[in-house]
């Protein structure tokens, strides 16, 4: 399971379907930081602990002033506490003093009288205080409205010299430019630019989001240590040299380029997988936040009832692993893309900052031995759309199964331009129409739950890989596979056109009842030869709410089609092209010959090479 770490929190658990729970990193909430919770409570005046961990109390009403006015017996109890409610119910500090400092009236003074001996003050202005209260306003003492206020004589005293100053008064506590640990606007654009310099790949599927994500074999301690390579020479001679990048001394340490990553960017590194399901996501933190107790207990259900629809298809396919385990004429299988394998691989700090080629592989898993079978083929000779994963099936079901299977039961996530559409439905419904199947089940788990068995043999690969520093060409990744799975290189002349192949055969708009038929409102598809002319779908794994609808045109009879997909070699976009080009220095006079062979085109396709052809009517 992929998790994408967030900034430093602390952690929180989530429960999965089974009932255990993981951690998962929070995002930092700066209004939790005990500091910025120090200030909240005390502008709100409330009691607090202070950095020296001495007990603040809640602001009051101060003690008498004693002067000849007598400024506080002019109130009540009631009048004093409304005086402080209304001065801690104001939003910020310098709302609370701009409040107090509307209450101050200058006034000139009248006549100077210093006593004998003494200088003559230079003041020229005194100040009246003003209390408020209703349309009632009141004239105190300085230190009767320091008092009535709960606020410190010192407090009206800065008022007072920004009043005289003719200056609002304005909190600039951190505000100063007195911290020399604080990094230039230079430095923050000088990382900034750095981390977008890394190429990044787009989630095309998954979620309805555009997640952007970094190559699997970068982190973000490698991203600094190249940041040192480019900017700080000397830093990187040590970091080369075995001194830990955590400890060097830099302007710029590793812990403030995380944070900044984290705060700016915080892309996940490698292929997004839907592990974590939106759905669950989202009704686990809306059932926390909800106070009403029967609203609550409605999204419970609901969520339960979502979770035993995952259940289901987890169950289905053990089901039917173990119902092929005793009958001959049964075969089950399961089918996934790995995350694209990039080559050339080196150990140059160039490679981060490039595009690169991908290695495609697609397996199928027999659920009844275990094994998978790996096609393979780079991006040249095939996209990752339904011709080509219908054509890796085409070959596993002549090749692999027994002629005597007769029931097959097929399982695969959801993904639309791939495995769930109308070229998949129309390809299992011509093997059953021509006698290679007498029934075929197919089923879809619902998004988010899509754990097949073949995602642990890729987790296999996934380790070898890691181990391997040095890959110029696609061929040295394939023999790696072979160390461990079964190996079948698909080739361009064997992809075949299913899309345009079966239009001639099957209808393009279906409806029934007045309601048009989207494949992908439907879960379970059953193909049987008692209904050689239908197809039954379901919108339940379970298969209790079957629907039948007629799908062939009239007067025909499809076949499997033979037409090629394609002609000649896929081209290649053509910045990614030059990236790849750019890196001939390092290699080998085999993988120049093969790069340079290559043909660009300017044609925008998607750049993780994650090819979905979505343009059929679904």
């Amino acid at each position: 399971m992929e998790i994408i770490v967030c900034p430093n929190m602390a952690d929180h658990e989530t429960e999965t379907d089974d009932g255990s729970t993981f951690k998962v990193k929070r995002k930092r909430n700066e209004n939790a930081w005990a500091k910025n919770v120090r200030k909240r409570l005390r502008r709100e005046g409330k009691p607090y602990i202070n950095e020296s961990g001495k007990g603040i109390k809640a602001r009051k009403t101060g003690t008498s002033c004693r002067c000849k006015r007598g400024c506080l017996t002019k109130y009540s109890d009631e009048a004093k506490e409304l005086l402080i409610t209304n001065l801690n119910n104001l939003t910020c500090k310098d709302a609370q003093d701009s409040y107090l400092y509307g209450l101050l009236r200058e006034k000139a003074i009248d006549r100077r009288r210093p006593r004998k001996g003494e200088k003559s003050l230079q003041r020229e202005k005194q100040y009246i205080y003003t209390v408020v209260l209703g349309e009632q306003e009141t004239v105190v003492c300085r230190e009767g409205f320091a008092s009535l206020f709960g606020i410190g004589v010192g407090r009206v005293r800065r008022l007072t010299e920004l009043h005289s100053a003719g200056v609002s008064p304005k909190d600039n506590r951190g505000c100063h430019n007195n911290r020399p640990r604080a990094k230039s606007e230079d430095i923050k654009e000088m990382i900034d630019a750095h981390i977008r310099s890394f190429p990044y790949c787009v989630q095309h599927y998954g979620s309805r989001a555009k997640q952007r994500y970094l190559r699997s074999d970068l982190d973000v301690m490698q991203m600094y240590v190249l940041f040192l390579e480019k900017h700080y020479p000397e830093t990187y001679l040590q970091v080369k040299g075995g001194a830990d990048p955590k400890h060097v001394k830099c302007t710029v340490k590793y812990e403030y380029f995380l944070r900044y990553y984290q705060e700016h960017f915080n892309y996940p590194f490698g292929r997004p997988r839907s592990d974590l399901c939106a759905f669950c996501e989202e009704y686990r933190v809306k059932i926390c936040a909800e106070k009403n107790g029967v609203v609550r207990k409605q999204m419970q259900q609901t969520l339960k009832l979502h979770k035993a629809k995952a259940r289901k298809f987890r169950t289905s396919m053990k089901d039917a692993s173990g119902y092929v385990q005793g009958n001959e004429n049964a075969q089950a299988i399961c089918f996934d893309f790995q995350q694209n394998i990039p080559f050339p691989h080196l150990q140059v700090s160039d490679v981060f900052y490039k595009r690169q080629l991908w290695l495609h592989n697609f397996a199928v898993t027999n659920l009844r031995t275990g094994k998978s079978v790996m096609f393979t083929w780079p991006e040249t000779k095939g996209k990752k759309g339904a011709n080509e994963v219908i054509s890796c099936l085409n070959i596993y079901i002549n090749t692999y199964l027994p002629e005597n299977c007769k029931e097959l039961f097929v399982f695969s996530d959801g993904c639309i331009g791939q495995n769930h559409n109308r070229t998949m439905m129309h390809y299992f419904f011509t093997q059953v129409y021509v006698h290679r199947f007498v029934k075929v089940t197919q089923m879809f788990p619902v998004r988010g739950h899509s754990f097949l068995p073949c995602d642990q043999h890729f987790a296999v690969i996934e380790k070898m890989k890691r181990r391997v520093e040095t890959m110029e060409m696609y061929e040295g990744w394939v023999e790696l596979i072979k160390k461990k799975f079964l190996v079948r290189s698909l080739e361009t002349e064997e992809i075949i056109d299913f899309q345009g192949g079966f239009k001639k055969y099957f209808k393009s708009s279906i409806t029934k009842n007045n309601e048009r038929f989207c494949v992908t409102k439907y879960k379970l598809f059953k193909f049987d030869r008692c209904h050689i002319n239908d197809v039954c779908v379901d919108k339940t794994m379970g298969g209790m709410m079957p629907e039948f609808f007629r799908i062939l045109k009239p007067n025909v009879k499809p076949n499997i089609p033979e037409c090629k997909a394609y002609s000649t070699q896929l081209p290649v976009q053509q910045k990614k092209l030059d990236d790849v080009r750019s890196l001939l220095k390092y290699l080998q006079p085999d993988a120049v010959s093969f790069i340079n062979s290559l043909v660009g085109s300017d044609e925008l396709c998607n750049e993780d090479g994650d090819y979905e052809d979505i343009t059929e009517n679904v």
